[in-house]
Formats: structure tokens, sequence, C-alpha cells
């Protein structure tokens, strides 16, 4: 269970900060949101979905099938592929929105196992000011949180053209057992070849049409995720039919 606290001087003066060098934080997390701008490499590695929450839609890279399940983080921690999504490389750091306030908090999670009074950087120079380490997660931080919110505006644009559709999964536990996956989506590309062309042209004018098509490429990976579970391929249901690329920095070293 997470502790997520605030960083400040008054809580965190004298403590220090490992690096980042387990993902077994993430062992049960079978799904993790991608900003835009790593869209392009995510897709070669992991399949990406559409996944609606409390209204709002994300596009998400799936790390397994089942509940619970991160087929991309072995018994010791190691990450299995070849790139990490930038939401799992800012841990144990993470931006919080502020209580009646439209702005974030950098915040820290306490039970990370990283924050130690004896081992690491420091957070904090023996004078308060904040030290390099500190403002290097705080810049990629804020880096991710700019990401983000371009994403909220491609998903957000995605659902407006109604350019959904159910991506349903059939994944074969035994000979006599199959199982549904159910409430993740794609984009259907009989709709968006059916979009007039004042919208075709704005999706491209925004920069969302290379996300669209390496969203619809990372679906060949669901295969992959099948072989990882040592099971069939999973079936997908029919459809309706038939670069350059900006990265957020290498996790921030101490």
């Amino acid at each position: 269970m997470a502790n997520i606290v605030p960083i400040s001087v008054e809580t965190h003066a004298g403590k220090k900060i490992q690096p980042l060098t387990s993902y077994a934080f993430a062992k049960k997390i079978n799904s993790a949101p991608v900003v835009a701008s790593e869209i392009a490499i995510a897709s070669r590695h992991f399949p990406l979905a559409f996944i609606e929450q409390n209204g709002e839609v994300g596009l998400f890279a799936l790390f397994g099938l089942l509940n619970q399940q991160n087929l991309f983080v072995d018994a010791n921690g190691r990450w299995l592929a070849d790139y990490v999504p930038a939401i799992l490389r800012r841990y144990p750091f993470i931006f919080a929105k502020a209580r009646d306030r439209e702005d974030y908090i950098l915040c820290v999670d306490e039970d990370s196992g990283l924050i130690s009074e004896k081992k690491g950087a420091p957070l904090f120079e023996d004078n308060g000011e904040a030290s390099e380490t500190l403002k290097k997660a705080l810049a990629f931080v804020t880096e991710y949180q700019r990401a983000a919110n371009s994403s909220m505006a491609f998903s957000a644009e995605v659902k407006r053209l109604s350019l959904l559709q159910p991506l349903n999964i059939e994944l074969k536990i035994s000979e006599d057992k199959k199982q549904k996956i159910e409430g993740l989506q794609r984009i259907d590309e009989k709709r968006l070849n059916a979009l007039s062309e004042e919208d075709f042209l704005a999706l491209r004018t925004k920069g969302f049409l290379p996300l669209i098509y390496a969203h619809l490429f990372s679906l060949n990976a669901l295969g992959d995720l099948g072989r990882r579970l040592g099971k069939p391929a999973p079936k997908v249901s029919k459809s309706s039919h038939k670069k350059d690329e900006l990265s957020l920095p290498d996790t921030f070293k101490f």
C-alpha cells in the first residue's frame, strides 16, 4: 500500500533517496497509462488500449491479461522489456493535486523502501535548498505531467469523434475453460476512414494521427502477452474493418 507524502524540508531534511533498481512494486500492475510523447516507442513493446475511468478515456500499456498480473516483472523485480513506461520510471515520485487548488505538489511514496537516512543521495542540502537530485526529480515529474495533459487532449478528441469500439479478448485458460477480457477499447478504423475531411485534417494538424496508427500497430503485441502467459494467442473480437518521437528523459540519475 502506497504512503504518498508531500516532499518538504520540514519532513525530509536529512533524508536520502536510493536509485530505483527493482520494479517489484509494479508486480501486480497489469496496465499503466502512457503519455503522448512515448506512445511511438511503447507501441513496439506493449499492446496499447483505451480504458475509460470516471468518464475519462486514456491510453494504457497492457502488461498482462489477468487481474494483478504483470508479465514484464520477474520474481527478482527485473523489468523484462527494453522500454519502461515513464509513469513507472518516475517512481517513487508523484505529482498530487493540491486540495482546493489547481496546482500540483511533488510527493514521494514513503513505503517504497527507497527513502533512507543513511544511503542514497540527499533530497535537501544542508541549507534547506533542494538538492540536484530533487531538482531532477521535479523536472522529470513536471515533464511527465505536461505530456499527460497532452495525452488527455488526444484521448478526449478520440472519444468526441466516436472513434472507439470495444476490444473484447478471449483467453484460453485450459482445454475447457475460456476467459473474456472486457473493458478495453480500440480505434475503429472504419469510423476513422469515414471521418469528414475537416475532422480528419484536424487530427493531422493536432499531431494525433501518428498516435492513432501507433495504437493500432501495437495491438499485434497481444499475441506476445499470450506467449508470456504460456497460453495460446488470445482471440480478439472482430472489428468493423478488415516517425519521429519526442521522448521523456531517461530515469534521473543519482
